[in-house]
């Protein structure tokens, strides 16, 4: 009986350490893993059309979280087989029409994920892109977030 209540434990350690919930994803592998900067909403769509699944960050230049962001994701994918893509809020998305675009990526599918035009939102957002629109969103925790919920095919 003693060993069963041991064994018991020990499983019960096991199963509790990952606390995870959420859905899972696959990526396709990537060899050269890399933080990439998307420099237009048109470069972005396009990137969107031809991978169909992927992950991006919308941030600002001039936010000091967003900049901590892309240091630890350059770091973190180092050790991952995928890349992750970003985009500069404050200078790609200059008119409605550009955020047309992004809201036809992130809200294009079963949630809407950003609000309305010249309405706020915070950043840095990430979203999980599967089929060209966005089916998940991570607006903390990230890397632990990506750990649990990205696999590769």
């Amino acid at each position: 009986m003693k060993n069963n209540s041991i064994f018991l434990f020990f499983l019960s350690l096991l199963t509790a350490c990952n606390s995870y919930q959420g859905p899972f994803f696959y990526m396709v592998k990537d060899e050269n893993p890399q933080y990439i900067l998307w420099e237009t909403v048109s470069e972005m769509s396009q990137t969107v059309d031809e991978l169909s699944n992927l992950i991006f960050v919308i941030d600002t230049s001039i936010c000091s979280h967003c900049k901590n962001l892309e240091t630890v994701l350059i770091e973190f994918l180092k050790k991952k087989d995928f890349s992750i893509y970003h985009i500069n809020f404050d200078i790609s998305i200059t008119a409605e029409e550009d955020y047309d675009v992004l809201l036809s990526i992130t809200n294009g599918g079963k949630e809407a994920f950003l609000p309305a035009y010249e309405e706020n939102f915070f950043v840095p957002i990430m979203f999980v892109v599967e089929n060209k629109v966005a089916v998940y969103s991570i607006e903390n925790d990230f890397t632990k977030t990506l750990d649990s919920c990205i696999k590769i095919r």
